[in-house]
């Protein structure tokens, strides 16, 4: 049976909003954007503090252990650097628009602060896609550059590099009667039976060119946030509908 989305709730004596997303659980303290897609879901749980910072923070930052820096001359990119702490105690990744994260060496506590104009609705999708990845492919997590949808009861990814039409393709997919997985990025579980594709965020966003393929009259669709003119297009306002786990 196949769920609807709901929205994220605080279950009965427990401060932390719980999120389902990606076959773990997020557990986070403060102000997330986030429409989960079930209750509570299975998988490990991580712990993340939002517009908080570790106490190692203040560390030095080793420069040897350096895990991605941006080159000089680059002037658009979105990731600045990712590089460990001195002491070993964990990552710190900066973003350039403004928003930072830090993740302890277990990879499963996660602390990030940002500054306007980025929004909540922001924070989430860094944390929701390129951080949430990076932190599961640190943990030995298939994480794929995809968007997906289920189509009897099978998996269908589409993979490629920024603009190559992932969304796209998925929101066509799921017009025409397929149900959405994932946009952008899709966290892949092996299983005893093969494969399995976990759900990941509940919308799919298009460029404006691209949206125009799904809804002529653009000023119906709302944009990602203030600072990211991509349309949101939810799964029904396709004609379809949100996948339960496809395998």
């Amino acid at each position: 049976m196949v769920k609807a989305p709901r929205p994220a709730r605080r279950s009965s004596g427990d401060a932390l909003i719980r999120y389902a997303i990606h076959g773990v659980i997020l557990e986070v303290d403060g102000n997330l954007e986030l429409a989960a897609r079930d209750d509570f879901g299975q998988g490990p749980t991580l712990r993340v503090h939002a517009q908080s910072r570790p106490s190692w923070a203040a560390d030095d930052f080793d420069p040897q252990r350096t895990i991605y820096a941006a080159a000089a001359a680059e002037t658009d990119v979105a990731l600045l650097d990712a590089v460990w702490s001195r002491p070993g105690t964990g990552v710190r990744l900066r973003y350039a628009e403004g928003a930072t994260f830090w993740v302890n060496a277990a990879f499963d506590e996660i602390w990030f602060t940002y500054d306007p104009p980025l929004t909540p609705v922001d924070a989430a999708h860094f944390l929701l896609e390129p951080v949430l990845a990076f932190v599961l492919r640190r943990r030995g997590e298939l994480v794929l550059h995809a968007s997906a949808v289920e189509m009897g009861g099978r998996a269908v990814l589409f993979c490629g590099a920024t603009g190559a039409g992932k969304s796209s393709a998925a929101a066509a997919c799921v017009r025409a009667g397929a149900a959405l997985l994932s946009d952008d990025v899709c966290a892949v579980t092996a299983t005893t039976d093969g494969w399995r594709a976990e759900r990941g965020t509940p919308s799919i966003r298009l460029w404006d060119a691209g949206a125009r393929q799904f809804a002529p009259d653009l000023d119906r669709i709302p944009f990602f946030s203030p600072t990211w003119e991509k349309r949101v297009f939810r799964a029904t306002g396709l004609g379809g509908r949100d996948a339960d786990i496809a395998v």
